[in-house]
């Protein structure tokens, strides 16, 4: 799979694959439209499937007495799949639950400062951030997230596309022929659906990773076992 293109590069497929001038001094009136198109088509197939490669484990230190931290920079708040927790000074994961309703609060009360070790419940706060319950006692506890990483901005053109060139380049060119009425624009869509789902089909021959689950004593708890579940993310 064609990954790692730069963006400039991709621009420069697009005027080959749709058979404008390639030269950049020739076309100078046409490149913010193409890069327009580019980044939203970009953007639409990065959210149309859960691409594999897309998947990453994201790390969060907790503090002593902090309620709410910012979410990885990189990662899409709606798409975290599983989060867990780790106990200071272990090597043992827990589940995190997602969402703290009233009983939660009525139980240990965040707002009054009140404290735990360590924490059971997480959920979303004004989307860049989230939030933690009970809120922890001591620091150094560890929030694990698993979710799909955030698409690129697509600013710069050296920065580099995550996302397969070929697919990119071809649905955005057949939206830019179907607007000149080109005869192409068909062929050219009847491409980018058929490479977009051999590449749905190939990525669903990998395997999900599987969790190591025990049973925890305290609470109740499920124990899992991470130690190799965030390596190379």
């Amino acid at each position: 799979m064609p990954r790692g293109t730069q963006f400039g590069q991709l621009v420069d497929q697009f005027r080959e694959e749709a058979g404008h001038a390639v030269s950049r001094a020739l076309g100078q009136n046409e490149l913010p439209g193409i890069k327009a198109i580019l980044r939203r088509t970009y953007r639409r197939l990065h959210s149309d499937f859960e691409w594999p490669h897309l998947r990453v484990y994201r790390d969060k230190t907790l503090a002593a007495g902090e309620q709410y931290y910012a979410l990885p920079a990189d990662l899409l708040s709606d798409r975290i799949a599983q989060a867990w927790v780790r106990e200071q000074g272990t090597d043992w994961w827990y589940d995190l639950i997602y969402g703290i309703g009233l009983d939660a609060y009525n139980t240990v009360h965040s707002f009054r400062d009140e404290r735990e070790d360590f924490p059971c419940r997480w959920q979303v706060w004004e989307e860049e951030q989230f939030e933690v319950w009970p809120v922890p006692a001591t620091s150094d506890h560890t929030v694990r997230f698993y979710g799909v990483r955030a698409p690129k901005p697509l600013t710069d053109e050296n920065e580099t596309v995550d996302l397969d060139d070929d697919l990119i380049v071809l649905y955005a060119v057949a939206e830019m022929l179907a607007r000149e009425r080109s005869s192409d624009a068909e062929l050219k869509l009847q491409q980018a659906r058929q490479h977009y789902m051999r590449l749905r089909s190939n990525s669903q021959h990998t395997e999900p990773f599987t969790m190591k689950v025990s049973h925890d004593r305290r609470g109740g708890r499920s124990r899992i076992d991470l130690t190799d579940a965030a390596q190379n993310q």
